[in-house]
């Protein structure tokens, strides 16, 4: 017996076509842990349509084959793009630089960008949440500490140049980083420290480490931001979020934790809330408005993807 594709993305088995009725509602229902709530078959029909680094200048590839890219553009001044969309935010400038024409659809290509830009979207969408006005996109230096941070947020780090782009009145843009899988300081790409001079990017493997040795000089950041944390499995894998939620807290830190999904950003909101967090409605658990838009099927079950920074789990002061 032969497994019958779906006629469709021809990327998902049934054993016959009697089961393809059951299969029915789940691969061809809307998929409402993911934003517009496209269908399963619409999400894998759409990762594997095309090559899409085919369809992308290789410069804009790190070494580790994310593509990092925003645009050269710098805003006259902030301008909040509450109810906006990664179509019209970033669709015009995505024509300019791929040279594609109005008649092309941009998804694939806005889906590739969107994977490490939503980083820098989604500090600026915490940062207009958490804040009382818009004076924050005036202060001289912003400050952003990035907690947990993964190999991704290091070798991707010229995308935070976006927020600068988007605040022209911050002179400054100060990230620090912490995480386990911090590089040697002498390892670090020099690229991601003189790219502009007005950002400053440090490292340490642990939040913890770092505010002990800040002591009374411990300086509290505008936003504290922990991507895809995975907080929920810290007692399988030895993570220290609880530990770091608590201190999160305690010191009143303005925070916001992101989730590859629905599951994760449910699990991880209550650890928050445990740890005595007053969680803001805007920012979780909800679908994050500037998640990525690559949805990776996941490998954990047959049904579900993982999204960079799909879910907000939960955000607080």
């Amino acid at each position: 017996m032969c497994l019958v594709p779906c006629p469709e993305c021809k990327l998902s088995f049934c054993c016959s076509r009697a089961h393809w009725e059951f299969a029915d509602r789940l691969h061809y229902g809307p998929c409402n842990d993911l934003r517009d709530s496209p269908s399963q078959c619409y999400i894998k029909g759409l990762h594997f349509r095309e090559n899409l680094h085919s369809m992308i200048a290789a410069s804009f590839l790190d070494a580790s084959g994310h593509l990092v890219w925003f645009p050269d553009r710098v805003k006259h001044k902030w301008v909040s793009w509450e109810g906006q969309s990664w179509a019209g935010e970033f669709d015009d400038e995505i024509r300019k630089f791929s040279r594609m024409p109005q008649s092309t659809p941009s998804t694939l290509i806005m889906a590739a960008i969107s994977d490490t830009l939503t980083m820098p979207m989604t500090i600026l969408y915490a940062l207009s949440k958490l804040s009382n006005g818009d004076g924050w996109t005036r202060k001289h230096t912003l400050m952003v500490h990035i907690v947990g941070a993964s190999s991704r947020e290091f070798s991707c780090g010229r995308v935070f140049e976006e927020i600068l782009h988007r605040t022209p009145q911050v002179k400054t843009l100060k990230i620090i980083m912490c995480g386990p899988e911090a590089p040697d300081r002498n390892s670090l790409d020099v690229e991601i420290c003189r790219h502009v001079l007005s950002r400053s990017i440090c490292l340490y493997r642990a939040y913890h480490d770092f505010v002990r040795k800040q002591g009374s000089d411990f300086e509290h950041p505008d936003l504290c931001i922990g991507f895809n944390s995975g907080a929920n499995h810290s007692a399988a894998l030895g993570y220290t979020w609880p530990a770091t939620f608590k201190l999160l807290v305690e010191r009143k830190i303005p925070s916001l934790i992101t989730a590859y999904g629905r599951e994760d950003a449910e699990k991880d909101a209550a650890l928050l809330c445990a740890a005595g967090a007053a969680l803001h409605p805007a920012l979780g658990p909800v679908l994050n408005p500037w998640g990525s838009m690559k949805a990776v099927p996941s490998p954990h079950s047959t049904y579900g993807f993982l999204v960079n920074s799909g879910w907000l789990a939960g955000g607080f002061k």
